[in-house]
Order: C-alpha cells, then structure tokens, then sequence
C-alpha cells in the first residue's frame, strides 16, 4: 500500500496526460495478518496494518501547457510482533507515521514526447521523540514517455526512492498500452497492472502486482540492549484488483491476494541488522478515491 511515492506521480502524471481518470484524494487501508518468522525458535509472528489518505491538486498552465501536480499524504504502519526473542513481552505493537509533499511537472516537448519531473520531501518516523534531522528524506524521480500510437505509450527514466527499502537510484521503465477494453499498465520493477474495463468505464477488473518497501527513522529504541534507529521492510503483493465507480467521481478499489517476501530489517546504532523474514500470506486492501473524469477532446487536460 506504500504505492503513493514513485508509482503514484507516475499513474497520476500518465492519467494526466492521456485522458483517463485522476484521482484528487482518497484513503487507503490494508490488512496483512499475522504470518510465522522464518528459522523463529520461539513461535515469532509478525502481523501490520496501514491507513493512508492523501489529496492531489492539479494546476495547468494553459500558455505553457505544463501541469502541476503538488500532492500531500499521510501514511500509518501500525505493527504487532508476537513471542520476539528481542522484547521481553508476548506482544509488542509499534505505530510509524510517514508524511510526504510531493510536486509533480509534466510538460509535453512535442505532440509524442512528455517530461515527468517530481520532487518528494518525506518525514518518515515514530515520532517518540519529537522530529530529528534522520527523519527527512528527498525523493525523486524524472521520466520521459514516448507516444507510439493511440493506446500505446513507453517510458523511462530515473528514481530514487525507498521503494526497496533502503534510498537508491532505481531505473525505470513505463508502459502503457490499451487495446478495446483491456488495459496495461507498468512501472518495472515496482508495479504492473492488467484488468478489462466495462464499456461503460464503471468496473474494472484484473491482475495487480506491487513491490513496497520503506525506510522509517526510530528515534533510539532500546531492545535487548541494542540501539535501534532504523527499520526497513519490504514485500511483494500479487492478487486481484477491483474497481468500482460508485455514484458520480467516488471509486471504491478492493485488492487481495498473497504477499512475498514480508521483511523486516531493525538496524542498530553500532551498525548491526536485525532481519526477520515473515512467511507469504493473505493481504487485504480497500480504498475510496475522488476520481472525476476529463474530456479528451480539451487539449488542455481540464477536470469536468
């Protein structure tokens, strides 16, 4: 559900700019429960949930014809790690809080090529403490896509995000391609979505598959006289995705399925790592979204 950093400017900037759907603001919740620790001597189990909401606002310069994008959200891991060798009681729940700023640029360079261009200041935290220089982070991302045909778009270009758990460079590649009612749509190596659509647009139903990751600042928790100042963790949700244009703009999303790869890293102040890998297990997401449609025949990407 981590999805809003790279791969959410991108959706965003290519709903932009090929005529489709925008989404303006929305919340998000997932459940993922509890699931055994790989290699645990004692019975270790981790289980999370996440809520999210965040708003879009788009702003177009008719002279110029460039877009902006300036996006705000909240994110919320709330964790519940059972028989831990590392903490003394049989239940420990923590809550990590992540808020990011994020502006888009799309400008289009001729009638086939586009420029995607975003900045993302990110307060990443447990907030115990109050806020320290270690809970900002700068992410990024620049991407330019090319128009083949009508229905068929490619892309690529640079990000560098925590989408793997860690801040790095990662290259990019987008496609975009629609042929009657079906629809791809990928950010490689983060996120791929096929569904079909209804003629009418109301319902669309396909495949998604999404890596998530983060990097969330702890402000010096003690655990089995280890200093603990940094957590990471990764996953890989691969499922069925549900859209369903309720009454008006307001879309409800439903995502299921089984997530990979559940890990979690606590890095210590002297530089050590704490890793549990969580067994694959059922996840469940739903989320409302303020999604208007455009006119395609504008020329100027304005909202009805």
């Amino acid at each position: 559900m981590k999805f809003y950093l790279l791969m959410a400017s991108l959706i965003l900037a290519a709903g932009l700019s090929y005529g489709q759907s925008i989404k303006l603001a929305g919340i998000e919740y997932a459940n993922y429960p509890k699931v055994a620790v790989k290699g645990s001597q004692t019975g270790q189990e981790l289980a999370f949930r996440e809520f999210g909401t965040y708003i879009n606002v788009p702003i177009i310069a008719k002279k110029s014809r460039m877009i902006f994008v300036n996006g705000f959200r909240y994110f919320q891991l709330n964790t519940t790690t059972y028989n831990s060798p590392i903490y003394s009681q049989p239940e420990v729940k923590q809550t990590f809080h992540t808020i990011i700023y994020s502006l888009n640029v799309v400008k289009p360079l001729s009638p086939k090529w586009t420029m995607i261009l975003g900045v993302l200041p990110t307060i990443s935290s447990d907030f115990t403490k109050g806020l320290t220089s270690d809970d900002f982070l700068i992410q990024a991302l620049a991407l330019a896509h090319y128009k083949l045909r009508e229905g068929f778009e490619v892309g690529g270009g640079l990000a560098y995000n925590t989408r793997f758990g860690r801040q790095i460079l990662l290259p990019i590649i987008q496609v975009n391609y629609q042929k009657r009612l079906f629809h791809l749509n990928a950010i490689l190596p983060t996120n791929l979505n096929a569904y079909f659509r209804t003629p009418n647009e109301r319902l669309k139903a396909g495949l998604r598959i999404r890596t998530i990751g983060s990097f969330i600042n702890i402000n010096d928790q003690i655990i089995s006289n280890n200093t603990i100042d940094k957590l990471s963790y990764t996953r890989i949700n691969v499922g069925p995705l549900v859209e369903w244009k309720l009454a008006g703009p307001l879309v409800m999303e439903l995502a299921g399925g089984i997530t990979a790869r559940r890990k979690f890293d606590f890095s210590t102040a002297e530089k050590n790592t704490v890793s549990f890998d969580s067994e694959s297990g059922p996840f469940l997401t739903i989320g409302l979204s303020i999604a208007p449609t455009r006119k395609k025949e504008s020329g100027q990407g304005l909202i009805e």
